[in-house]
């Protein structure tokens, strides 16, 4: 109990600012849909409440509305019509959110949070209004309505990715990196089985931008974007199909450098494309991401070689000069003792050459260990 009471007491700001958003304006949206209904009681008589099905056009984006209220392009992603989103997205933010806020800092935080929350509504929007203009169908326009979190938390996952793709989680048994690509893919057979095209929508919408903010534009530690390996588009998709994946994405982003939609990448002496950006290039910072998996990869080689030079018959890859075995190592005392330098000179020359300038002799050493 004490622990979860410190873990809600160290929420940052911002979390806790959209964390009230999401509960004022989902409880403004039940006092809404239950109004309706009790408007509509000569049609309802009878029946159960559908509140989730009603339509919300003051608070959730409705194609047909959304031009007249533009603002339900960013209220839309705070609304949750059901109470398994609430509680989700309740939970998400305080966990994901409070580690994202504590990574990029409140201001990069809220500006992610603005970005894909938009972003992604008006990709919906654009989409159902292109199926209405091939169908003629209104339904598009004024039957459905595009609401919830889970757009904003695709995206969280992308940004987890970013910072600890090699991060375990215990609940699913797979590591971070994969669980974007596993959620897109949940909500895609949600989509066939269930019908539920606004929240497929808002997930891939919502991961794409996601991603494409944090490779190209935002900065992180005074570098833009990130052109990681582990960070490509290619990244996202299985390992056999990733060449192709590559391939296509290169060719995008040719087009879109041609179009002047992305910087293009400075060429140097070897070809290079968009998911083969050198890291050298951007050097690691203090604090960084980067910086962070360079110190990991060198701590597990630090650990790995600890744990060979416990084998029996474990022996350096790269053995010290003039030796032919680790019993025949050569002690050298330091400079400064000339009591000491004068003793180890004695034992492991020949012949009465001169030690002022010189430690040993490496040829005569070789000739005493053939």
């Amino acid at each position: 109990m004490l622990n979860l009471r410190i873990a809600f007491i160290n929420i940052p700001p911002t979390v806790k600012v959209i964390t009230l958003i999401i509960i004022i304006l989902s409880g403004l949206g039940t006092i809404q849909r239950i109004k309706q209904w009790q408007d509509n009681g000569g049609e309802n008589e009878g029946k159960e409440p559908t509140l989730p099905s009603n339509i919300l056009p003051d608070m959730a984006l409705v194609p047909g509305y959304a031009l007249r209220k533009f603002w339900t392009f960013l209220t839309a992603g705070f609304l949750e019509t059901n109470l398994s989103g609430f509680v989700g997205s309740i939970l998400i933010i305080l966990v994901n959110g409070k580690y994202l806020e504590r990574a990029w800092g409140s201001r990069d935080f809220l500006k992610f949070i603005g970005i894909v929350i938009i972003g992604a509504n008006i990709c919906a929007f654009l989409t159902y209004l292109c199926e209405y203009t091939i169908t003629g169908d209104t339904f598009y326009l004024y039957d459905v309505q595009v609401n919830g979190m889970i757009g904003l938390i695709g995206g969280f996952l992308v940004g987890l990715k970013q910072l600890i793709p090699e991060h375990l989680v215990r609940l699913t048994f797979c590591r971070v990196k994969h669980i974007p690509s596993l959620f897109l893919l949940l909500s895609f057979v949600c989509f066939v089985l269930f019908e539920s095209q606004s929240q497929f929508l808002l997930v891939l919408y919502g991961s794409f931008i996601s991603w494409i903010h944090l490779r190209f534009y935002k900065y992180q530690d005074g570098l833009r974007g990130d052109r990681s390996e582990t960070f490509s588009f290619a990244s996202f998709f299985p390992e056999f199909i990733q060449p192709a994946i590559k391939l296509i994405s290169t060719m995008v982003f040719n087009i879109l450098v041609m179009l002047k939609c992305c910087k293009p990448i400075q060429k140097r002496r070897f070809a290079m494309d968009l998911e083969s950006l050198p890291t050298s290039l951007a050097p690691a910072m203090p604090g960084s991401a980067r910086a962070e998996a360079e110190r990991r990869r060198a701590l597990a080689l630090k650990a790995l070689d600890a744990r060979l030079h416990n084998k029996p018959n474990y022996y350096p890859t790269s053995p010290p000069p003039f030796t032919t075995s680790p019993s025949s190592y050569t002690t050298i005392s330091p400079p400064n003792s000339s009591t000491n330098f004068n003793n180890n000179t004695d034992k492991n020359s020949s012949d009465n050459k001169s030690t002022n300038n010189i430690l040993f002799d490496a040829k005569d050493h070789l000739k005493q260990d053939s």
